[in-house]
């Protein structure tokens, strides 16, 4: 993927964005510890612990919520879906419950512990591995969630067994990869780190001291950026550095080399169900589709293809044909623009038959998500 020399103007508003969230991160840096030491004298007896309905498994998933007024639908699905597949649930609310959320899930879990809204989901992480840790509760599988996803999209996936079975450890959905090193195709590659919205750990792991000293050491923060950093980017690093073998059911070059076998039809729909928040990538899609097969269709297609998601993240900029390819049966509520455009085009492939979403609810909520952000653009003139 080599350049002319000169700067795309989508990286260097990307690179731009970047500082600028280094400058406004850097009070953070300086208050949060003196925040996070008051936070732990005394946070056990900011949080509340319920015993749920449920007994213990083998198989244990701390499930991170912050669900602010009545419980989702979708958090109920994914917690019906985690007692069928042999998880007991420990849930973990940022925030707390009001009063008929708690009601409504403490029949689906075996533990729920309420906490402060302090450091993102990995504050609750955090929380709820030390508190496992506290009561010396080892379990043989590790599972951590949070809902900022919907998932399953379907009640029958497979796709926690196929985690269970990857040779990963600790396991995701997605790898994030960084563009500029990922030709080189390497066992640990640079930069890259799981996706933790869904991290799948086995007991060696959880009972090393790898694991151990990254929660007993992580700096807690109300930072977004400066929580994948240190959080999401930090904990694959820190396994890998242990001698780990963190990684995922997808990422760039697997959709890719899979893309690749695809036949034209296969081409042709993903691009009528793709998604861009850049113009000139939307242009050229829309001109790939009105051009129609001929002699080199094929080859500019996937060159289309390629530079895409070199550039954006695969799994939004061609939601139905990844999901096809995957099956990993989830769905991102991320907001911003190249999401809430998946979204739209999420939606096409459900209403044309392309995707399935098992649980009426769940589509119900996406829909109104996708609903919300149309009339919020159009009314900011977007």
């Amino acid at each position: 993927m080599g350049g002319s020399g000169v700067i795309p103007r989508w990286k260097l508003r990307r690179e731009l964005m970047r500082v600028w969230q280094q400058i406004l991160n850097m009070p953070m840096r300086i208050m949060e510890p003196g925040r996070k030491r008051r936070y732990d004298q005394d946070r056990w007896q900011k949080i509340r612990i319920s015993e749920g309905a449920l007994p213990r498994a083998d198989k244990l998933c701390l499930f991170l919520v912050w669900q602010p007024g009545q419980l989702n639908s979708s958090v109920t699905s994914t917690l019906r879906f985690l007692q069928r597949n042999g998880y007991s649930v420990l849930v973990v609310a940022n925030g707390g419950l009001i009063d008929a959320a708690r009601e409504a899930c403490l029949p689906l879990c075996w533990r729920l512990l309420e906490r402060p809204n302090f450091g993102y989901d990995f504050g609750g992480y955090r929380d709820g591995v030390h508190w496992l840790e506290h009561e010396s509760i080892v379990p043989e599988r590790f599972l951590i969630l949070n809902d900022s996803i919907w998932f399953p999209l379907n009640q029958d996936s497979d796709v926690l067994s196929r985690l269970e079975g990857c040779g990963f450890d600790p396991a995701g959905l997605l790898l994030h990869t960084r563009s500029r090193y990922e030709h080189l195709n390497e066992k640990r590659p640079r930069g890259s780190f799981i996706e933790s919205y869904v991290l799948l750990m086995g007991k060696v792991l959880y009972e090393s001291e790898a694991f151990r000293a990254f929660w007993r050491d992580y700096p807690l923060t109300n930072s977004k950026q400066l929580t994948i950093k240190r959080g999401e980017i930090g904990f694959s690093k820190a396994m890998w550095d242990a001698g780990f073998n963190p990684g995922a059911l997808s990422r760039r070059s697997f959709f890719l080399e899979a893309i690749r076998q695809k036949d034209d039809d296969f081409l042709s729909r993903t691009l009528r169900y793709a998604a861009y928040s850049d113009d000139d990538l939307r242009v050229e899609c829309d001109q790939l589709l009105a051009a129609g097969l001929g002699p080199d269709w094929r080859a500019r297609v996937l060159d289309h293809i390629e530079r895409t998601v070199y550039r954006r993240r695969f799994n939004t900029s061609f939601c139905s044909a990844s999901e096809e390819i995957f099956g990993l049966s989830f769905h991102k509520k991320n907001r911003e623009t190249l999401f809430r455009r998946g979204r739209i085009s999420f939606l096409r492939a459900v209403d044309d038959g392309l995707i399935r979403v098992s649980e009426a609810e769940t589509l119900a909520e996406i829909r109104a998500l996708s609903h919300k952000q149309e009339a919020t653009s159009k009314g900011d003139g977007k």
